[in-house]
């Protein structure tokens, strides 16, 4: 009997793929309980029009805390490289993310190359831009709740 050949299995969502229409709608399911946040559609940008798509996540800390992460894609003005951001708000409108939570961007390596932490504040932003093929990361901490994804541009 021959052995059976199997695709490669994808460890991690490749987010240039987010860009293309017939890989997103609003009622299909993403990897790893993303889902889409806005359509993808020609944003005016410098007046001139750019495919953008983000995509969020609801994670939940100790005491039912929740907060939404965000994470956006849209293709930058120079070739083969995507702007990316990476935000963090409270769940609920009127209060505060919690002080000390850590927003961090790693690299392939798992090294972090970008970090912010939160205060009084309500949402928390990171903007980046990479080349099409990278690896990066994004790591949250906060107390004993950490959370990590790695992601492909």
């Amino acid at each position: 009997m021959a052995p059976i050949e199997h695709a490669p299995l994808r460890l991690m969502p490749q987010l240039s793929c987010w860009l293309n229409e017939s890989t997103i709608s609003p009622d299909r399911q993403l990897p790893s309980l993303w889902r889409l946040t806005f359509p993808v559609n020609p944003l005016q940008f410098r007046k001139q029009a750019r495919l953008c798509a983000e995509l969020s996540k609801q994670l939940s800390f100790e005491n039912d805390r929740e907060i939404s992460l965000f994470l956006g894609i849209m293709p930058a003005i120079v070739p083969n490289e995507m702007d990316l951001w990476v935000r963090i708000c409270s769940q609920n409108s009127t209060s505060f993310l919690p002080s000390n939570l850590k927003l961090m961007i790693l690299d392939a390596d798992r090294e972090v190359v970008m970090q912010a932490t939160t205060r009084e504040t309500h949402r928390l932003q990171l903007e980046f831009s990479g080349e099409i093929g990278e690896i990066f990361g994004i790591q949250l901490e906060f107390q004993n709740f950490k959370f990590s994804e790695q992601f492909q541009i």
